[in-house]
């Protein structure tokens, strides 16, 4: 199942007015094959994965610079398998969201 996520973003243009971009976004529901996670959907980019949790509509964006691209690609592979990722993020990158 597919979610769409909404982002705004903001740009100062000449004149001091606000243009407003809104992009669509697919997530991807976390199959949890565990059974535990805390882990709703995620949706990867080439340098990031971004994850949704349980009871929180904040999306948590984990990037290659922030929290570095080893951990970025171990977690593309566990949420592709639907199981550990909520412990990955849990044990070695839990903080070092953007």
């Amino acid at each position: 199942m597919l979610f769409l996520r909404l982002q705004r973003y903001e740009k100062i243009v000449p004149n001091a007015r606000v243009a407003e971009k809104i992009i669509f976004t697919a997530m991807i529901r976390y199959k949890n094959l565990g059974g535990g996670s805390g882990v709703q959907a995620y949706e990867t980019g080439p340098s990031h994965i971004s994850v949704q949790f349980n009871g929180t509509p904040r999306i948590y964006t984990y990037s290659n610079r922030r929290a570095g691209m080893s951990h970025v690609n171990q977690m593309k592979i566990l949420a592709l398998r639907g199981y550990g990722l909520n412990s990955y993020i849990n044990c070695f990158v839990r903080n070092l969201y953007d």
